[in-house]
């Protein structure tokens, strides 16, 4: 009998810590829900001063459209500086787009992507998804000149994402725009053209003027134009050539004149040179073969202020003093500028 009432007292024990223990629970659960309830109040604030924050724009992803702004024609902060404008996939990585960014590589911004054009004339096929050539903003930022996979020439209001075909054809476009942006001056089939955005006319231009790199100088009168191991100035209208003078290499691939105007860049299979226009001589002249460790811009531009060959490099942007050759690293971007070009440059 005593040994039962030991059990009978053990039992109430057990029932008293029991009662006890579920007491004890429910005051710590009630103190759990009012402390995760200060939390997630703290939680969301700092949320909020997350997004409050620049994201950084990883074009591979599908959800980066969320946080990658469009360009804003009517921000006049942010046309305040020039802008590099470039190739890149769009987020869900099936068509390409163009975007733009400062010089320093901040303040990424889409500007327009295939997937319009797509829609637009209902046919992929025709149309493709990829930018044949670099494309050319107007000055007034407003108008794009591209050609797509298919070497179709393809102008585009970005401000109404109304388009027009002007022409299919081969050759490279050489796209200039004339400074009121009125005018696209373009190559087809070795002719060159001039469409008026007014009168929606094509008119050809001077037969004499034959060049694998035109630009049209800022005096509005001149073309410099590139051909393999020549540069010429050329009068606008009639194509008489006013000045010339050769050119540290041949078969030139590629070349890019500075936005100062001072400068020639060009490339070939063997290597790359730079050139000062105002005293005709070379500052710049790398083999490939024998130099193989020095710069090589390949589709890199010049900085605005045409004193760097901007290029990425390691996930940076970086620049290539032409002079000291020393370099300057920008922002990390984690995306390849390709088919690039310096806009909002006056």
């Amino acid at each position: 009998m005593k040994q039962a009432t030991n059990r009978i007292l053990s039992l109430k024990q057990i029932q008293s810590i029991f009662k006890f223990s579920v007491l004890a629970c429910f005051l710590s659960l009630t103190l759990q829900a009012c402390e995760q309830s200060g939390s997630t109040n703290k939680t969301k604030s700092t949320i909020k001063e997350v997004e409050s924050k620049p994201v950084p724009a990883y074009f591979v992803d599908e959800a980066t459209r969320k946080v990658v702004d469009y360009e804003d024609l009517d921000n006049a902060q942010q046309w305040s500086d020039p802008r590099i404008q470039f190739v890149h996939q769009y987020p869900d990585a099936e068509y390409y787009a163009v975007w733009s960014m400062k010089a320093d590589g901040s303040d990424v911004k889409l500007a327009y992507t295939l997937k319009y054009i797509s829609k637009q004339l209902g046919s992929e096929d025709r149309v493709g998804r990829h930018f044949n050539h670099i494309p050319i903003r107007s000055p007034n930022n407003r108008y794009l000149a591209f050609t797509n996979a298919e070497n179709i020439k393809v102008l585009v209001d970005l401000r109404t994402k109304v388009l027009e075909i002007l022409e299919g054809g081969a050759g490279a476009p050489q796209f200039n725009w004339t400074a009121d942006s009125q005018d696209l001056i373009f190559y087809n089939n070795l002719k060159l053209k001039s469409y008026n955005l007014e009168t929606k006319k094509i008119t050809l231009l001077s037969k004499k003027i034959k060049t694998d790199g035109l630009y049209l100088l800022k005096d509005q009168k001149t073309f410099l134009s590139v051909l393999s191991g020549v540069v010429r100035y050329q009068d606008k209208e009639t194509g008489k050539v006013l000045k010339e003078f050769d050119l540290p290499i041949q078969d030139i691939k590629g070349s890019r004149l500075s936005p100062n105007e001072k400068y020639l860049a060009m490339r070939n299979s063997y290597g790359q040179s730079i050139v000062d226009l105002t005293t005709q001589k070379t500052i710049i002249n790398v083999d490939y073969y024998e130099d193989s460790k020095s710069l090589r811009f390949g589709t890199g531009i010049f900085s605005p202020d045409s004193k760097h060959i901007l290029s990425t490099e390691e996930g940076f942007l970086v620049g290539d003093n032409i002079y000291t050759r020393g370099k300057k690293k920008f922002k990390k971007i984690n995306f390849y500028i390709d088919k690039a070009s310096v806009i909002n440059k006056d």
